[in-house]
């Protein structure tokens, strides 16, 4: 069991959600600003070839963020893009808003690769995307702010 490769990923995707939750904890605001700007303006991403890999990180991610308190979409989505990276797989990192139908802001992060969203989908069509050009985000149909 320690062997396989399923439990490389969880262990790398444990650890690396696990560090996003801690520093976005610890660090300033100012600092992840700097941070999220850069990644907002990249170009869009490419369509990668084989997605099986990606998925698989994205689930990886999703199955221990249970177990990391307070693990939030953007700490999920983070991570994710952190792993995605390290393999040299492309993929954009959507933060999104929305007001509840109490009137009361809402936000999502959520990572697409190839036009597909690989972690965050289910709430992502609710939300209008801050960043890009919203004709080639998946969901911006659904988009409502």
């Amino acid at each position: 069991m320690l062997e396989s490769p399923n439990f490389a990923l969880r262990l790398e995707a444990l650890f690396t959600v696990t560090a996003l939750r801690a520093a976005l904890w610890l660090l300033p605001f100012r600092w992840w600003r700097g941070r999220l700007a850069l990644i907002l303006n990249r170009p869009p991403a490419p369509a990668p070839g084989d997605m099986a890999p990606s998925f698989l990180a994205a689930r990886a991610v999703e199955s221990v963020s249970r177990f990391v308190p307070n693990a939030s979409c953007l700490v999920q989505a983070l991570a994710l893009r952190r792993m995605l990276d390290r393999r040299g797989t492309v993929c954009d990192l959507r933060l999104g808003v929305t007001r509840s139908k109490r009137g009361d802001f809402e936000a999502h992060a959520w990572i697409e690769s190839g036009g597909r969203i690989l972690i965050g989908a289910g709430p992502a069509a609710r939300f209008k995307p801050l960043a890009g050009d919203p004709s080639k985000q998946v969901g911006s149909d659904h988009s409502r702010a």
